[in-house]
């Protein structure tokens, strides 16, 4: 699946998507120090071959970011263990939590393939409806007055095929 995708299933809040590969390194590292500062959820998603050990092509919590002699991301795989080999191993044994584990920077940022992070804001308020219409084109306008200078997001959202029943006409 898709953590963003889940992410605004849940919460309905926006989010943001870091593909490693487009974001340089130091640029990467203050995306996400500022999403932990805001308490915002985070996912990362390893790619298809890693060379530390962890599960290829699956999704990871991310549960902080830490700065002490070098950069290391502290990660959760959701199955409660992890086949993790690499650079940090010296923390083994030492999380409270099971399937938690330690990356070091350069590791995260080889063997992840994109952070992904869910923007929650305190007061944040979820308005939604149903676009009238149906077929491959769907005109429709929304009006709305901004009456402060705090921020705000307008999120469009539509269903993918994979969530319709089979059987169910799409488009």
């Amino acid at each position: 699946g898709d953590p963003a995708e889940a992410f605004r299933a849940i919460t309905g809040a926006p989010t943001e998507t870091w593909m490693h590969d487009e974001v340089n390194s130091t640029e990467l590292w203050k995306k996400m120090v500022n999403a932990e500062g805001h308490f915002w959820p985070m996912v990362a998603g390893s790619k298809k071959s890693t060379g530390s050990g962890v599960a290829k092509d699956h999704a990871f919590a991310v549960r902080g970011v830490f700065v002490g002699s070098d950069k290391t991301v502290m990660i959760q795989q959701p199955w409660r263990r992890h086949q993790y080999g690499g650079e940090q191993m010296q923390y083994k044994g030492q999380m409270q939590a099971p399937g938690t584990f330690y990356m070091a920077w350069d590791e995260y940022r080889r063997d992840m393939d994109f952070t992904t992070a869910a923007l929650i804001r305190p007061g944040y308020v979820l308005s939604s409806f149903v676009v009238p219409g149906v077929g491959t084109e769907i005109r429709f306008g929304v009006l709305f007055e901004i009456t402060d200078n705090k921020p705000f997001f307008v999120q469009l959202e539509w269903s993918r095929i994979r969530w319709f029943d089979e059987g169910c006409e799409y488009g």
